[in-house]
């Protein structure tokens, strides 16, 4: 999850669409702490004589911290997890909690795809990057180490009723 703060997540771009006598070229791409549209926007203006081609450059960028508080969270609470060996229960609940924690992530990282979708008139290219699979990396961890933990639990329970 440390690293999923630093790597891009998804990138949507276009060449050049038509939106109400405008043609907008843009590239939206969206990072766990920020959201940026960067773009063209061209308008003709036709007269009698000629036409007039005026270029407004776009470069917006949006707050997501939607995905960044519960990516920061769950980097918290796992590396508390790890120094809780000698407690596996508190351990258990931490690894529950957690996975709520990186789902919320997911939550945030599909409600910015969709947000960044809705910046651009029309997306050509939408490209899912290595920061759209850590999240989904993370959970599957997390929860192999809580059926881990479970076992620990349940060998020492045992060990504990053969004294």
């Amino acid at each position: 999850m440390l690293i999923f703060l630093f790597v891009p997540i998804w990138q949507g771009s276009n060449k050049a669409a038509n939106n109400e006598g405008k043609i907008f070229e843009g590239k939206v791409s969206l990072k766990a702490f920020k959201l940026t549209l960067e773009g063209v926007e061209k308008t003709t203006v036709k007269t009698e004589f000629n036409s007039n081609v005026s270029e407004i450059k776009i470069d917006e960028k949006f707050n997501v911290v939607y995905i960044v508080i519960p990516a920061i969270i769950s980097i918290i609470i796992s590396a508390f997890s790890i120094f809780q060996f000698k407690n596996r229960i508190l351990q258990m609940k931490l690894g529950m909690f957690n996975t709520l924690i990186i789902i919320g992530v997911l939550g945030g990282v599909f409600l910015g795809i969709r947000k960044g979708k809705s910046l651009l008139p029309v997306i050509e290219n939408d490209d899912f990057m290595i920061g759209f699979l850590l999240p989904v990396i993370a959970l599957i961890l997390n929860v192999m180490a809580n059926r881990f933990i479970r076992n620990d639990e349940k060998l020492v329970k045992s060990a504990d009723r053969f004294r």
